[in-house]
């Protein structure tokens, strides 16, 4: 029979438990030890009492409140003067925004630019086609400007949006991001209308490179940055809507109503036409959409 050892006896006595050990009903051995470490537990319990008293645990302010006030003000004392960070140089921002561009063409839907490509083929196709020069240009004029505005609703994908993207806590804020994505889509989108221009005039339409652009590129500047405005302070939706509507009043509503009074027609012509008046304006669209994200989406319905 193997018989409880010290250590085990202290830690019985000091639970209070034991009695119900059947080694120690049938063992008087183990319970005059047991006896003796519970005579012990108790003593020491009194002597606790008396020199020690009750525990009291004081409050988290009481304990520690002092002390972090007098720490936070010597941190406020002891904290340098702030040192001015050099700027980047040339070479390191440039190489910084072709990362961002990058970035951000990774982003834009992958059939967009080819879909933009083969739909000003057609539009050179349609401009061929048609039995009269002005025709064919009044067409590649109208389609121009819907593919453009397809480019840059291209950019406003909610699940794109750059003010929910880790990027919004980082140094480069959403308005940035979406200004070089914007930007290098618009860039892209042109450049290719004017390569369909420049192949139109060489394919045999009597209207000239500088005509053919004149003719697209103010109505495509306006109505993507009405879409874009559009999509970005409310939703894509509502971007698309705005850009098609504006291009129809532009291209159809305008040109070919003649119920409507003439100052109303040379208003339209005068929005849908490129002139200096009408890209600054769509600049200006362009700089309130982007500002638009310096806003949360929490609740947009375009979310």
């Amino acid at each position: 029979m193997r018989h409880h050892d010290d250590a085990e006896l202290a830690a019985l006595a000091r639970e209070g438990v034991g009695t119900g050990d059947p080694h120690l009903h049938d063992c008087q051995d183990c319970r005059t030890r047991l006896a003796g470490w519970q005579r012990i537990a108790a003593v020491a319990v009194v002597a606790d009492n008396e020199l020690v008293g009750a525990l009291g645990v004081p409050s988290f302010d009481a304990l520690l409140g002092a002390a972090l006030r007098t720490g936070a003000a010597g941190v406020r004392e002891s904290v340098a003067p702030p040192v001015a960070a050099p700027a980047p140089g040339a070479a390191a921002s440039w190489r910084l925004v072709a990362a961002l561009v990058g970035r951000q063409l990774r982003l834009v839907p992958r059939a967009l630019l080819p879909a933009v490509a083969l739909g000003l083929l057609g539009a050179v196709g349609l401009a061929l086609a048609a039995r009269e020069p002005g025709l064919g240009l009044r067409l590649f004029a109208a389609a121009v400007p819907l593919l453009v505005v397809a480019g840059a609703l291209g950019t406003c994908q909610p699940r794109n949006d750059p003010r929910a993207e880790l990027l919004a806590a980082l140094p480069v804020g959403p308005p940035v991001v979406f200004g070089v994505r914007l930007t290098a889509v618009l860039v892209l989108d042109l450049a290719l209308a004017v390569l369909a221009s420049v192949a139109l005039a060489l394919l045999g339409h009597p209207a000239g490179v500088a005509d053919l652009v004149a003719g697209w590129l103010g109505q495509a500047l306006l109505a993507a940055a009405v879409g874009v405005v559009g999509a970005v302070w409310h939703s894509p939706s509502v971007g698309a809507s705005a850009a098609v509507a504006l291009w129809g009043l532009g291209t159809v509503v305008g040109p070919l109503t003649g119920a409507l009074p003439s100052w109303a027609r040379a208003g339209i012509a005068e929005v849908w036409a490129t002139s200096p008046g009408v890209v600054a304006a769509a600049m200006l669209l362009y700089g309130v959409a982007v500002t638009g994200m310096r806003f949360s989406r929490s609740g947009d319905a375009a979310a």
